[in-house]
């Protein structure tokens, strides 16, 4: 059989057992022969008739022909076949029910997918076990070409379960096959008051899943999410999946247009077609109805009438065991035996360049796409658009009614212009369709909703909010919100504006808002006069939470607290914006603090930027008196400091002696030894990058002389670090790197910090790459590059694969490079790969390919060690 699936316009053809689950239940060994008979069969026949079995779907199959008309014969082969096929051990033949529907359809991974696809399960779903159906497609395809005896008979008019509009279906009859059926289980037949949806039902398969699991265990769902996240459409699609599974029908009630809860129990009789009884109250009328039925009740939209829906759910299923309900809402009822499940925002792309037909994959991007060709129908998704619609799904964050409503100005403009004007999203996001809720006619009308929902402390508080980027932790909130802020964070979640994030920091939870409720909530803060007070706070906040982590980033814990500063970059940046605006001094202090995440985490450009703002914003201050003045110059000493060691790590080397010297002289001029003692280390190799040995010396050893004085290990640690790799790169005195190195290794190990190991095993390997033994500095740098990986420092990562690289490329023996290893955990072990290292190092072969005087002087200090004691 050709392999080559088919493309452009097919013909489809499923296939389902009718009834199997009670099979399998009464004759599992009878049916498990009998599977087998019948994939055996179908795929003989198929295949005979030029088709291709796409996939077997357990109880049935997926198969595609190229030709309508081989599609359809091959269908009535097949249930003459199946009809005349050994069934012992069952009750009767299987009764096989098919579909067939041509369309055009795209190929992924060996599979088919779009609204092709799609439609033709549905059409199979209505059929009856041993019927077969065509759709309008298919049927006018192969109406001239059918055999002799063969007709099709027309069904008229059925709404199908996608909800779309009515599709005209047919009957395929022929010699052999059986005539008589049961009406078709469309929507059109089975007792409901589904509305007909005018677009596709697109994505939410997984919801979709988990939604029927959740019902089929519980009598009451609520489906929760923020307004527009599609909690109506998800229902209403469920409730029609669901409808052989209630004989008395599937009854949506409309609660959005009510003001009064007297109003729900009268909506409720409206949708079952129920009257007030004089003398009656209706609550008894709808429980008498209801009290024998197999129903489905959808209460839609409960959230502004929360008390009163709940009351009425607890009376209905306390009173009528086959009733179940199905609410939307954007908090759930709270009564006993409900399951809540939180509709989250469709998938969203990560942001990363991808091809369009990778972007087609996520649902924000489907819904889009389709959505704008539905005002725009020549536009597709290509390479140049891609950054754009991307942009525009995550900065509407997935949510179905954003989305359309961005999709309506396609009208107007193009999608790169839909991107850039989102900045201000609730003026752009108007036009949506006239026959919606006026709610969901803009995106503001619709927040307005909820947020008029609130009580004056959770609008208050959601305000406040506002002001985290990228989310926030509860200490956070509390400090921007106060004492409530456990009651009001908690009531917030339940009405689905405050997301709980599944990713938990440090056994921490941590939350944040959806970056249009965000957006809203801030205009809110605006209005309300509060916000210049609140962003003060959030800057506050963050500086404190910068400088009492500094003082730790040089304890083991370094990994942790980097990974907590990392994940607060959005609200840093934000407080930095805030600071260079109303506060320099504090400013300066954030951004100088986080000098070891710039560094260590690859933001190197980006602190540089931040210094120099700060830096400049902070110069034109004048401090009132001689005390603030002292405190200033420390201030910018420090700032300095981190500006000048950012431009080394980059190798602005002319920079970072201008900040540098500037640091050391502020230093000195307000006796922050500590300080001075690590900016002379800085210094020193500065110098020494720079050629100018007569200054290096000398600033180096003062360096070590405060950093004693100090009794601070680390600090010594990393003056010798850096004295031992400009001993072996810039002076080639490879026994003075040694010395530098084994002394600095020794404070290390007392530490147990994680990144000066790396930095340590780092220098040996760079010792062993300028002696010629490259299996050894192989190995070095590999264990350097598993810290720093562990400690994801991104900028010494790539570091250590050049070293690798050019290791590889310049040794003898031509070792092999293999590229970037996978990033480990955080989980750094930093004592085994620091003796493992060592190890390696001292236990180097002596013959190496050094100039004999250097080899000789080598030689004659490991014999020396022996005898000395000195250290």
């Amino acid at each position: 059989m050709d392999t080559v699936l088919p493309d452009g316009t097919v013909t489809f053809l499923f296939t389902d057992i009718e009834g199997s689950t009670k099979l399998w239940e009464l004759y599992p060994e009878a049916m498990e022969t009998s599977l087998a008979s019948h994939d055996a069969i179908l795929r003989r026949v198929i295949e005979d008739h030029n088709g291709h079995v796409i996939k077997m779907t357990g109880d049935g199959l997926h198969a595609v022909f190229a030709q309508a008309n081989k599609a359809v014969l091959s269908s009535m082969a097949c249930q003459l076949a199946l009809l005349n096929a050994d069934w012992t051990g069952l009750p009767q033949p299987l009764g096989i029910r098919m579909g067939l529907h041509t369309g055009e359809a795209g190929i992924r991974a060996g599979d088919y997918f779009g609204p092709t696809v799609n439609r033709i399960a549905r059409l199979m779903s209505v059929a009856a076990g041993g019927q077969i159906l065509l759709s309008a497609a298919t049927a006018e395809l192969v109406r001239e070409s059918l055999p002799p005896n063969v007709i099709l008979i027309d069904l008229g008019q059925h709404l199908l379960r996608d909800l779309a509009r009515p599709q005209h279906i047919y009957q395929l009859s022929g010699p052999g096959l059986p005539g008589e059926f049961p009406p078709l289980r469309s929507l059109s037949v089975l007792p409901n008051n589904l509305p007909a949806q005018l677009t596709r039902f697109i994505g939410r398969d997984r919801e979709l899943s988990d939604a029927k699991r959740s019902l089929a265990a519980s009598r009451l769902l609520t489906l929760t999410g923020p307004g527009g996240t599609g909690k109506t459409r998800l229902a209403i699609q469920l409730a029609a999946d669901l409808l052989d599974d209630f004989p008395n029908g599937v009854w949506l009630v409309e609660l959005a247009p009510l003001t009064d809860p007297a109003l729900i129990q009268r909506s409720v009789g409206s949708a079952l077609g129920i009257r007030e009884q004089p003398d009656r109250p209706l609550a008894d009328v709808l429980v008498d109805y209801l009290r024998n039925k197999s129903t489905l009740l959808i209460l839609d939209n409960c959230e502004h009438l929360i008390d009163a829906c709940a009351q009425l759910a607890n009376m209905i299923l306390s009173a009528c065991p086959g009733v179940k309900i199905l609410a939307s809402s954007r908090e759930a009822l709270g009564i006993t035996g409900e399951t809540a499940y939180r509709l989250p925002p469709l998938s969203l792309p990560d942001g990363h360049p991808s091809a369009p037909e990778t972007l087609m994959k996520f649902e924000a991007v489907e819904l889009l796409v389709e959505r704008i060709q539905a005002v725009q129908p020549g536009f597709r998704l290509r390479d140049e658009n891609t950054h754009a619609v991307t942009r525009i799904c995550k900065r509407l964050d997935g949510i179905p009614l954003a989305l359309e409503l961005a999709a309506a100005r396609a009208r107007l403009f193009s999608v790169e212009e839909i991107a850039d004007r989102l900045e201000d999203s609730f003026r752009l996001l108007t036009g949506g369709s006239r026959t919606a809720l006026p709610r969901q006619q803009t995106l503001r009308a619709l927040i307005d909703w909820s947020y008029e929902l609130l009580s004056e402390d959770e609008q208050n508080a959601l305000n406040r909010l506002s002001v985290f980027a990228g989310g926030w932790m509860f200490d956070a909130a509390e400090d921007i919100i106060g004492p409530q802020t456990l009651e009001l964070l908690s009531h917030l979640s339940e009405k689905s504006l405050v997301m709980v994030e599944e990713q938990i920091v440090g056994a921490r939870t941590r939350y944040h808002l959806l970056e249009t409720i965000r957006q809203y909530a801030r205009d809110r803060l605006k209005e309300s006069g509060q916000s210049s007070a609140v962003r003060d706070r959030h800057l506050s906040f963050f500086t404190g939470l910068a400088t009492d982590a500094e003082p730790r980033l040089d304890g083991p814990e370094m990994v942790q607290i980097l990974d907590g500063l990392e994940i607060e970059l959005g609200n840093f940046r934000t407080a930095l914006e805030w600071g260079l605006e109303r506060d320099p001094k504090s400013a300066l202090m954030l951004a100088a603090s986080l000098e070891s995440l710039w560094v260590r985490r690859g933001y190197i450009t980006e602190g540089r930027r931040w210094l120099s703002e700060c830096l400049t914003s902070f110069e034109t201050l004048t401090p009132p008196d001689e005390e603030s003045s002292t405190k200033n110059q420390a201030l910018q000493a420090k700032g300095l400091a981190a500006a000048g060691t950012l431009a080394f790590g980059q190798g602005g080397l002319m920079d970072a002696r201008v900040s540098l010297e500037e640091s050391a002289r502020l230093a000195r001029q307000v006796g922050d030894r500590r300080m001075l003692a690590r900016v002379l280390g800085l210094l020193g190799s500065t110098y020494a990058w720079l050629g100018n040995s007569a200054d290096t010396e000398a600033v180096v050893q003062e360096g070590l002389a405060l950093s004693r004085e100090a009794e601070d290990p680390l600090l010594r640690a990393s003056i010798l670090s850096l004295q031992a790799q400009q001993a072996s790169y810039v002076n080639k005195d490879f026994l003075a790197a040694r010395d530098f190195a084994e002394e600095g290794m020794r404070l290390v190990q007392e530490s147990g910090n994680p990144f000066y190991s790396a930095m340590f095993i780092m220098g040996l390997g760079q010792l062993e790459k300028s002696q010629g033994r490259y299996a050894e500095a192989r190995t070095l740098f590999e264990d350097a590059e598993t810290l720093f990986n562990e400690m994801g420092d991104r900028t010494m990562v790539i570091a250590m694969q050049s070293e690798r690289a050019h290791v590889a490329r310049v040794s003898p023996r031509r070792l092999r490079f293999t590229g970037r290893r996978s990033w480990a955990g955080r989980n750094s072990a930093t004592t085994p790969h620091l003796l493992t290292s060592w190890n390696v190092w001292r236990s180097s072969p002596l013959q190496s390919p050094m100039p004999p005087g250097q080899h000789a002087c080598w030689a004659q200090r490991r014999h020396s060690e022996k005898a000395s004691t000195r250290r």
